[in-house]
């Protein structure tokens, strides 16, 4: 099964399919489009909110990422998605990534799937992910998903400077400041540049002939293409 959720207002994009190796689902999460003012606008949407998860009384998290998530069409087509897999494939592991903007989404969604569900199954690998909460969500957060990868940069083959266990030594990761953009978009030796200034954009056509259903629901477009009919999904 695959499917692509295509958030046209806030430009987002969120892919969802099952891979044969390793078995499981796969939740991708597009990074920000360099073009595109709205991700920008989330990216620089510094507010802070309460959050409403159990336990979580002092938690605040980035309003943007947090409102790209949660009250956009992402969140509930994923869970429909998810719910089908399942069904039709058993309960399978599921892997959460994303790049950037795409890391911050890919980090609530991955606690979104551990909370609602209890599942012990939700890995989240993120690259160049920026922070989303402060240290009382960081700390929720490492309770409920249990495997977390967090990927910053590449490969380093010099004498690193090791810095204390914090995270926030001011001689050493607070004291210098990110200026290229382009060491923000390469890792592994892939470059993960989001697609061209028309990537917001979207035209239904001939190159989606592939899918077999394509939806439009409250200003998104979800393209999906599954192996059988879609069983009914539990209310979300």
């Amino acid at each position: 099964m695959i499917e692509i959720i295509v958030d046209v207002e806030k430009c987002l994009q969120a892919f969802v399919g099952v891979a044969p190796d390793p078995r499981s689902i796969i939740i991708a999460f597009r990074g920000t489009q360099e073009h595109s003012a709205s991700n920008w606008i989330e990216d620089l949407f510094w507010k802070q909110l309460d959050v409403t998860y159990p336990g979580m009384p002092d938690a605040m998290v980035h309003h943007g990422f947090y409102s790209a998530y949660y009250n956009t069409t992402l969140r509930h087509e994923i869970l429909k998605s998810v719910q089908w897999a399942w069904k039709t494939y058993g309960r399978l592991p599921i892997n959460v990534v994303g790049h950037s903007m795409g890391g911050a989404l890919a980090s609530f969604c991955a606690l979104d799937l551990s909370v609602k569900w209890g599942s012990h199954k939700v890995q989240l690998i993120t690259f160049g992910q920026p922070r989303v909460g402060n240290p009382a969500f960081a700390e929720y957060f490492n309770e409920q998903v249990w495997l977390r990868e967090t990927i910053v940069g590449n490969v380093v083959t010099r004498n690193e400077t090791v810095c204390d266990c914090s995270g926030e030594d001011p001689t050493c990761s607070r004291s210098v400041y990110g200026r290229s953009v382009a060491d923000h978009l390469e890792y592994y030796g892939v470059n993960l540049h989001a697609d061209s200034r028309g990537t917001c954009q979207f035209v239904i056509g001939t190159s989606n002939s592939a899918y077999g259903d394509i939806l439009q629901v409250d200003g998104a477009i979800i393209l999906s293409r599954y192996p059988q009919e879609r069983y009914p999904v539990e209310s979300i």
